[in-house]
């Protein structure tokens, strides 16, 4: 067991700082990167909220034009089990852009049943290179915003981050919590990681990873250390070895005994004429052998899609483990995966069962897992997913049953409320929020920005991104005739030379 996940491990990182790293080293394997940022940045609700976000709100090519989400509101649903409808349950609002599309701040709300109650708010500052700088996270008392939580973050002259320190808010100071730091070589490939934490008044090392590079900016050597105080102790260690093409071949893994590194295990990979990844053979060391451990054989088809994927087990021979198979539509979207085991009576057992389906801009719309359960396939889970005529993403929703198919466990819904906008201007951060009323509206609506005493542009927007109206004002409270607008919501974008804020309002 202590085998596969070492292995994991090692690779996981070794993905993460190759610079010019394969698609995929071990099929299925998640990324140590991923596990890097939840470990390092996602443990903040707030951080998570705005890497999703930022992810989210990509820019696209639309018509030779750049369109923006500028992000309006997103609202969460969670499922009632007792009554079989989705009651909300909390949302993000209030949000605020720089100038080059950032979110700068926002603000997270929960339902009450009666009223929505202030919860969180979220700041974010920027460098000029678009490195967040600052994450900020105040907490609602009831009658003030108070300091909670709050990450710094520093970069290099290539933008790469060389460091993050966080701390919390004890009520009068700023409580030091954690800082990791980050060094890179002449081509901007990670050396190196380090994690402290505060520990009775004093810094102490967790942990520190260790990487160097070949010629070509892949991973060579990588060494993980454990911190026993100040003092670094090994504890793991992988060699790294590559073909002509760049596609690693071998992995070897140590382990420390104290005074040397052991051989722990060894993996060797070997490749189509297309470079995908046929075999991977896992071996352990049994102290003075190499012995066998598992093997993976893939099968890809004629557009080197993984097509069929088995894994098996040594036992004096190799023994089957478990079977994937995959199928494709005419784009090449996954649309099935097939999950089995191997079972004692030598056939194949039916375990999981994964469906796709895309829309014609090969968005994927639902995923439906099935498990296989009393020889059926029962529903376990399901995902939707719904996009706007921009492919934007604007609305999710995830059920999760239990393993019969019948009881519904889990579950949570969230939509996005934004403005696709085409050319967003220059402009610094504005702090200033805009009120609009009446708000739904019949014939005319007065936006008010108060403190803001300077020329400002009102722009107003249809949910399609379109331009419907645009006037300069240097007034707190503007008028304007919405008479002949069409049924529906609107979005309203007021910039002046500092930055932007972002309102909406309901037409009836």
């Amino acid at each position: 067991m202590k085998k596969n996940v070492l292995f994991i491990f090692i690779v996981l990182a070794f993905n993460a700082f190759a610079q010019n790293k394969p698609a995929s080293i071990y099929p299925h394997s998640t990324s140590m990167e991923g596990k890097q940022k939840k470990h390092i940045r996602e443990e903040r609700k707030g951080l998570a909220s705005f890497n999703r976000y930022k992810e989210l709100f990509q820019s696209i090519d639309k018509n030779k034009q750049l369109l923006f989400q500028i992000n309006d509101s997103t609202y969460f649903w969670k499922w009632d089990t007792l009554n079989t409808d989705w009651k909300i349950n909390s949302k993000d609002i209030n949000f605020v852009f720089d100038a080059n599309n950032n979110i700068t701040s926002f603000l997270h709300q929960n339902w009450n049943a009666n009223a929505w109650i202030d919860s969180i708010k979220y700041s974010f500052t920027f460098d000029a290179h678009n490195n967040l700088l600052q994450y900020l996270e105040k907490v609602w008392n009831g009658s003030v915003w108070v300091n909670s939580y709050q990450s710094t973050f520093t970069y290099n002259a290539s933008n790469y981050m060389t460091s993050q320190f966080d701390q919390y808010w004890d009520g009068l100071y700023w409580y030091d919590y954690a800082k990791f730091t980050m060094t890179y070589d002449a081509n901007n490939n990670q050396t190196s990681t380090m994690s402290e934490g505060l520990f009775m008044g004093d810094w102490v090392i967790d942990y520190k990873a260790i990487y160097t590079y070949d010629a070509n900016n892949k991973v060579i050597t990588y060494v993980y250390q454990l911190g026993n105080g100040n003092v670094l102790e090994n504890s793991d260690m992988a060699t790294y070895t590559y073909n002509t093409n760049n596609n690693i071949t071998k992995v070897l893994q140590y382990s420390w005994n104290g005074n040397s590194w052991a051989n722990f295990s060894k993996y060797n990979y070997e490749y189509d004429a297309n470079n995908n990844c046929i075999t991977i053979l896992g071996q352990g060391w049994n102290g003075s052998n190499w012995q066998n451990g598992e093997l993976i054989s893939n099968n890809y088809d004629a557009n080197n899609n993984l097509r069929a994927e088995l894994r098996q087990d040594w036992n004096d021979a190799w023994v089957n483990n478990t079977f994937k198979t995959y199928t494709y539509d005419s784009n090449n979207n996954k649309i099935t995966e097939l999950s089995q085991n191997w079972s004692w009576t030598g056939i194949w057992d039916n375990y999981w069962h994964i469906l796709y389906t895309y829309d014609s801009n090969n968005n994927k719309i639902s995923e439906l897992g099935l498990r296989w359960n009393n020889n059926i396939w029962a529903t376990n889970y399901q995902y939707l997913y719904l996009y706007d005529a921009n492919n934007f993403l604007e609305g999710k929703s995830y059920k999760g049953w239990d393993n019969a198919g019948i009881s519904l466990l889990s579950s949570d819904s969230s939509h996005y409320y934004f403005n696709a906008i085409v050319g967003i201007q220059d402009a610094k951060k504005v702090d200033d929020n805009i009120s609009i009323y009446p708000n739904p509206a019949i014939d005319k609506i007065a936006i008010k920005t108060p403190s803001i005493n300077k020329d400002i542009t009102i722009s107003i927007y249809n949910l399609q991104g379109q331009l419907l109206f645009q006037q300069s004002a240097r007034h707190e409270k503007t008028e304007i005739d919405v008479s002949a607008f069409l049924k529906g919501m609107y979005f309203v974008r007021v910039e002046t030379d500092e930055g932007m804020v972002c309102g909406k309002f309901v037409k009836e």
